[in-house]
């Protein structure tokens, strides 16, 4: 779940190494299959797709882009039945969302983690270490991301670099709990201002009676 254009790629070599994990249990006794792992990379807001094709989130259908409206965004991960949830780390904000939306989300959801656009987060617990080929992967995927602003790629590229300058890159993560994933993914500022007002044709009033508060203000 990337929140900046491009911030994904702060986690690329956590993706590469499940996905490779992934593979190794698929290969066993198979000489040949045209399979990917379920593996979802959701963009928040405008600024434009990041192509995480080349790290096998595939096919495009995998890769979807949301509005930044607390509501949709934690509906598509109840939806999925998304299991590990890696979040792009940012302030918490609240939101009020359907209560059947928030309560489905522990129903699938085992561990959630942040992770930096930058490749780093304070108070990391977690450290994923890549080799140069996989670091040959990731600046690929970023150069094959065009519908990325060219400064954006730029700077991207000059992330990964950085943190591949030792020869292996190196990422850092944080384990968070599922009510600090949520808050992250709620916008900042007023909750009722980012609530789903219209969904399903209900009027205000009767709706309001279906909507709980989820984020860093929820009790």
């Amino acid at each position: 779940m990337s929140r900046t254009p491009g911030g994904a790629f702060g986690a690329a070599t956590t993706v590469l190494a499940l996905v490779t994990a992934w593979y190794d249990e698929l290969r066993r006794g198979v000489d040949e299959f045209f399979e990917y792992p379920d593996f979802f990379y959701f963009q928040l807001g405008d600024g434009g797709m990041a192509d995480l094709g080349g790290l096998e989130i595939w096919p495009p259908h995998k890769q979807i882009e949301l509005p930044a409206r607390a509501q949709d965004v934690l509906a598509a991960i109840a939806d999925r039945a998304v299991e590990y949830l890696f979040v792009e780390d940012g302030p918490p904000g609240s939101a009020l969302v359907l209560r059947e939306t928030k309560n489905s989300l522990p129903r699938y959801l085992r561990v959630a983690i942040a992770y930096g656009a930058d490749g780093t987060v304070e108070s990391s617990d977690v450290t994923v270490t890549g080799s140069a080929r996989s670091a040959r992967h990731v600046i690929d995927a970023i150069d094959e991301s065009v519908d990325l602003p060219t400064d954006v790629r730029a700077a991207r590229r000059d992330l990964r670099q950085r943190l591949s300058a030792a020869g292996s890159p190196t990422e850092q993560l944080r384990r968070i709990d599922l009510d600090a994933a949520v808050a992250m993914l709620c916008p900042l500022g007023d909750a009722r201002a980012n609530a789903p007002w219209g969904v399903g044709g209900m009027s205000e009033d009767a709706l309001a009676a279906r909507l709980v508060q989820v984020g860093a203000a929820a009790t």
